[in-house]
């Protein structure tokens, strides 16, 4: 019996795309950003700076953010924002390492 022919039988399979199509298109989907998430001490720490060449204050808690300010050894502020060994300093709008402060989790 001769196989009719319809429109099914027409259809081509799409080959599947290189690997370099289907990573560009997962870049160009938007992922959400992770919730921040911060150690909130019940009551405001005071914490001084260690460092004896000075602790950079950064625009956000990471080695590679912009640096806003230097502050010196024996500097001390109050916060009660902490993430993972970074405390805020409102006052400067900015982020230093806890590493090189007498802030001891």
């Amino acid at each position: 019996m001769a196989e009719r022919k319809t429109q099914y039988n027409r259809v081509k399979k799409s080959k599947p795309l290189p690997d370099s199509v289907e990573l560009e298109a997962l870049k160009n989907v938007k992922q959400e950003a992770p919730k921040e998430e911060y150690e909130t001490t019940p009551v405001a720490v005071e914490i001084t700076v260690t460092a004896k060449t000075g602790l950079n204050v950064r625009k956000q808690p990471s080695k590679n953010a912009p640096i806003l300010k230097v502050l010196p050894n024996g500097f001390k502020f109050v916060t009660n924002k902490i993430e993972n060994g970074w405390a805020y300093i409102s006052t400067e709008k900015g982020w230093v390492m806890t590493e090189f402060t007498s802030y001891k989790k």
